[in-house]
């Protein structure tokens, strides 16, 4: 699979990337006053180290910073430049992409001994079917789709189509354990596990009975080794929202905001548990704009990009976000 992308983490919409302001030194001879203690200028919710705890906790919310996915924090502007750009939210950018070029092809993917080519109009559709289908299953607003495996075009469609079902794309390492996968669904209630094979499956299978919000598990690759309860295979999956009228996804992408949540990534945990980052619409869309942007032959889609980085880094989720930023600008 050769989607045209590839990318690093830049961030439009956080203080530290857009208000870094240097200015000289100024001497004083008032002595410096003495720091507060640190539990009078950290609120006790932002202190909770379990992830029960985080989940239960109220969001909290600043200027430029939160921890609410539903309430993001503002989004610096500059007067020019890329920083001028108007935000827009993954599925309006997807959107323009297909009314410019519906025919052109967004994604390869080998299948056996042959190349299997994926249009932007069908890559769309096909992105619009697996959120009918994670609606159906009972995916919440801001609750997390889990994506567990190497790259693949089922990779990309689940990660899009979680977006547009309202939920949070969650890219997840496949070498995390049964327990490792247990403290992320659990800090970002996912509602679906989307898994490569038995291997991955296994690990979710361990400990469903533990995390009440799970209600299915998604196998893209190979045929089920058995029947299990709410184990879909990835063909099975994507026929689940058949019935649903498309329209309901329409409405969704509409009231969606360039500042909320729509991706987490997870650290690897080597040092400790697991630690989230969210990152909104407008710092996935604006980061891809901006590639683009700066280098001027990816717009003529001419490039092509070869999805090798994991999926779950950020690196390689903006990197198959440029293809969907690439024809309109």
């Amino acid at each position: 699979m050769e989607p045209e992308q590839t990318a690093t983490e830049l961030k439009q919409s956080t203080a530290d990337s857009e208000q870094t302001i240097t200015e000289p030194e100024q001497t004083s001879t008032e002595p410096e006053p003495e720091p507060k203690p640190l539990a009078e200028e950290t609120p006790p919710e932002v202190k909770q180290p379990a992830a029960e705890q985080r989940v239960k906790s109220k969001p909290v919310r600043t200027k430029f910073r939160s921890t609410d996915p539903a309430n993001g924090p503002d989004i610096a502007m500059g007067e020019s430049g890329l920083s001028a750009d108007a935000p827009m939210t993954i599925a309006e950018m997807f959107k323009m992409t297909v009314t410019q070029v519906p025919d052109r092809i967004a994604l390869k993917y080998k299948s056996g001994d042959t190349w299997q080519e994926v249009t932007y109009q069908q890559y769309y559709d096909l992105t619009v079917a697996a959120a009918k289908s994670f609606l159906k299953l009972g995916l919440k607003p801001f609750h997390a789709v889990a994506i567990m495996g190497f790259n693949a075009s089922e990779w990309h469609i689940s990660c899009l189509g979680s977006i547009f079902a309202g939920g949070l794309s969650c890219g997840t390492y496949g070498t995390n354990n049964a327990e490792a996968c247990k403290y992320i669904a659990e800090d970002c209630n996912v509602a679906v596990a989307v898994v490569e094979d038995q291997k991955q499956l296994d690990k979710f299978l361990k400990i469903r009975d533990e995390l009440p919000e799970l209600k299915a598990i998604v196998q893209y690759k190979g045929e089920l080794s058995q029947d299990y309860p709410n184990v879909y295979t990835w063909e099975q999956f994507m026929e689940l929202g058949k019935d649903m009228d498309s329209s309901v996804v329409d409405d969704i992408v509409k009231t969606q905001k360039p500042n909320q949540c729509a991706s987490l990534v997870y650290t690897s945990g080597t040092t400790g548990t697991p630690k989230g980052t969210m990152l909104s619409h407008d710092n996935l869309t604006w980061t891809a704009k901006s590639l683009v942007s700066t280098y001027n032959e990816l717009v003529f889609g001419t490039d092509r990009f070869v999805s090798y980085l994991p999926l779950s880094h950020i690196a390689g989720q903006v990197k198959f976000l440029i293809t969907i930023a690439t024809h309109w600008l």
